[in-house]
């Protein structure tokens, strides 16, 4: 005898029930885990600028953005992986005209053992 959808759809009840649930704690243990991780990152932050201020040095953010701003300007790429024209910003508006430079060969020599570092 044929088994009618009537009664598939509730054999496959407790399956889906099952499965909802279990999606749920996942989704929860997830959520619980990025919380934890954002709570841990603010209080080592927050434990870091207290530090500093107990020895008498306060954050410094300044430094920080100059420091950045000066790694990423010695970068000859972009984060697109584009390489940056010659000309700096004006040749990306097209204000300045890229020149091709000259290009010097070098000869090679072999470098002698002796002159190198030795390995400890």
């Amino acid at each position: 005898m044929p088994e009618s959808p009537v009664m598939n759809a509730l054999a496959d009840l407790p399956r889906r029930i099952v499965s909802a649930l279990l999606r749920g704690v996942l989704l929860l243990c997830g959520l619980v885990f990025t919380l934890a991780l954002l709570a841990a990152g603010l209080v080592a932050v927050l434990g870091m600028v207290l530090w500093g201020l107990l020895r008498g040095r306060g954050p410094q953010m300044g430094l920080y953005w100059r420091m950045f701003r000066a790694a990423t300007a010695r970068r000859p790429f972009t984060a697109a992986g584009m390489r940056r024209p010659a000309g700096g910003a004006q040749a990306w508006r097209g204000g300045a005209r890229v020149v091709d430079a000259e290009v010097v060969d070098v000869e090679v020599r072999e470098v002698p053992p002796a002159s190198l570092p030795s390995r400890r």
